[in-house]
């Protein structure tokens, strides 16, 4: 098992994305997320975030761990990219350098509920 592990985390309450992702999100069309290092999710159901604003309610459905290398078509579709090179430009841009033999996380989720309007990050993880 070698291969850079950047980092450990524990996801809370929420799930962050780029404002670019949102809609594909919320529509269902990408059910996956990728995330670098090795990710724990400390709750099944989460929050969809983007910008400080939740929109939505989803399910943790399953977890892989992988590494970079690892990354398939079928995952390459189920984030959105056409090919594998346009994903890993994208998680470039994100994370800075990629290793192929990094660990990345693979967050599969279901939206259950879509919010009537955005309400912000802080007043609703506030409540919890």
């Amino acid at each position: 098992m070698r291969g850079r592990i950047s980092r450990f985390i524990e996801i809370d309450r929420y799930i962050t994305f780029k404002r670019m992702f949102l809609e594909q999100v919320l529509s269902g069309k990408k059910r996956t997320t990728i995330r670098l290092g090795i990710v724990r999710p400390r709750y099944s159901e989460v929050y969809i975030a983007c910008e400080n604003y939740v929109y939505a309610i989803a399910e943790i459905e399953r977890i892989e761990y992988l590494k970079v290398h690892e990354l398939d078509e079928d995952i390459v579709k189920s984030e959105g990219f056409k090919c594998k090179e346009e994903l890993l430009k994208a998680l470039k841009r994100i994370y800075g350098k990629l290793n192929t033999t990094d660990y990345v996380t693979l967050i599969w989720f279901k939206v259950k509920k879509i919010l009537d309007k955005p309400k912000r990050l802080d007043k609703i993880i506030g409540k919890s």
